[in-house]
């Protein structure tokens, strides 16, 4: 293989697709999940993504969906670091369709074992040192090797906001208005949305107790590496239109009701969880308790399935 060669093979793995695939081929061997799509359609208003990867799995009564968004992560140094809830102890764990009526499901955090629900997250990369800096409390050979840090929240935003459309308009694909009273073909489904990255995954235990308020500054204790977490996204709809977005219905009402305080769950319904998980830790995520636990939480909501009837004879 000649030098121009490598470089070309070189540039086509830096592109998404290889990784896609390889989540794909590690989904597959899971014999009770089922692949649907890749690159699967979908908008919200005026924005238009496609969803990486949609699988599925049966669970009880139910059929649940997983979309996923597949981030590799580019640089040889590059670990996204959340920060756990705070202002909330119960959260939202994703949405869910029973009975021909779409809802959300939510939970107490001490009934939710094995996983962390963040409220905030940054990229944090390290590049190459600035030959030219020099720290006159290191020596040169320090100040020259030194790692440059940098940090960079839109990584993970963007990611996440491609992430719920994606999810979202699959969930809203599958509503009740849209079948016009024909025959919905999964009565009781569930949808949870994924990113799935190769970049170290860590969440910081810093509570803001420790925070100097006159620079805003603390002493950070190091944040604790994690196979996954669930990322409390804030998406705010992108549109007006209740049939772009259903969660608009009850916008004006949940406006009022903050002004006047009378809605303690209003910073909630704009708030979807995301299920950040590190691309080598995926097969221990569809094994995990914390997922057995967030199914069990939607399946109480599932009717008990018909027995049949007694026989009179």
């Amino acid at each position: 293989m000649n030098e121009n060669e490598r470089l070309f093979l070189d540039a086509l793995n830096q592109y998404g697709g290889p990784f896609k695939k390889g989540v794909i081929n590690a989904l597959k061997k899971f014999p009770d999940i089922h692949i649907l799509a890749e690159e699967y359609p979908a908008g919200l208003g005026d924005e238009r993504t496609a969803i990486d990867i949609v699988a599925s799995i049966r669970n009880g009564q139910c059929i649940c969906y997983f979309t996923m968004e597949c981030k590799r992560a580019l640089a040889s140094y590059k670990k996204w670091v959340f920060f756990k809830e705070t202002a909330s102890q119960s959260f939202k764990l994703g949405r869910c369709m029973v009975n021909n009526m779409d809802m959300a499901v939510s939970a107490h955090w001490q009934g939710l074992p094995g996983i962390d629900f963040c409220s905030d997250g940054c990229e944090i990369t390290a590049g190459k040192p600035n030959p030219n800096h020099h720290d006159s409390h290191k020596t040169m050979y320090e100040a020259k090797n030194a790692k440059v840090f940098k940090t960079a929240p839109d990584t993970i935003h963007k990611a996440a906001i491609q992430a719920t459309i994606g999810y979202l308009s699959f969930l809203q694909e599958r509503s009740p208005k849209l079948f016009l009273g024909k025959e919905i073909p999964h009565k009781q489904i569930i949808v949870l949305p994924l990113i799935v990255t190769t970049a170290d995954i860590m969440v910081s235990s810093e509570d803001g107790t420790g925070v100097d308020m006159s620079t805003g500054l603390c002493e950070l204790k190091p944040p604790d590496s994690k196979p996954w977490v669930g990322f409390r996204f804030p998406c705010h709809p992108v549109t007006t239109d209740t049939g772009a977005d259903q969660r608009v219905g009850m916008a004006k009402t949940s406006y009022l009701s903050a002004c006047y305080g009378q809605d303690d769950s209003t910073g909630d319904i704009y708030k979807e969880t995301i299920y950040v998980v590190r691309a080598d830790q995926l097969a221990q995520f569809f094994k995990s308790e914390a997922l057995d636990t967030i199914l069990k939480q939607f399946t109480k909501l599932m009717p008990e399935p018909r027995s049949n009837p007694p026989d009179d004879k």
